[in-house]
């Protein structure tokens, strides 16, 4: 797979209902941790700084999700996210767990850059700089 981002999580204890399976919801807590090591390491961009300092946010907006097949305590997932659109505003996410080539997870997740105004919270253009860098993880077809 060209032009994504990759980066590994483990199925933690947390992560895992009573038969040791990750419990669905957690594949969305996991999804955002890959969305922050993105911003982080592949788009040069920290998610603290952009939202403490910055106060820019980046919330999701609409998100799908299909659970293809069980993942267990201590497995290794393989994470892809690639850019699906790139808007004005918004970024349409494609992410995906994997585990020994089997997929598991698909996320497809909208997120838009938010002005941080405690008076008034709009969507504001993605900053140009963060923009170009996200190009580099466009789907590629």
């Amino acid at each position: 797979m060209i032009n994504a981002f990759i980066t590994t999580k483990t199925v933690r204890f947390e992560h895992c209902d009573p038969a040791g399976l990750i419990f669905y919801p957690r594949y969305f807590q996991l999804s955002h941790q890959v969305i922050e090591d993105w911003f982080k390491d592949g788009l040069g961009h920290s998610h603290a700084d952009l939202v403490v300092n910055q106060r820019i946010g980046i919330p999701t907006v609409h998100v799908e999700a299909s659970f293809l097949a069980a993942s267990r305590l201590e497995e290794i997932l393989e994470y892809t996210l690639q850019v699906e659109k790139l808007g004005n505003s918004s970024v349409k996410l494609n992410i995906e767990a994997h585990h020994n080539n089997e997929l598991r997870c698909q996320i497809k997740q909208v997120i838009v850059f938010s002005q941080l105004d405690p008076q008034d919270v709009k969507s504001m253009p993605i900053p140009d700089e963060i923009r170009t860098q996200m190009q580099n993880f466009l789907r590629i077809e």
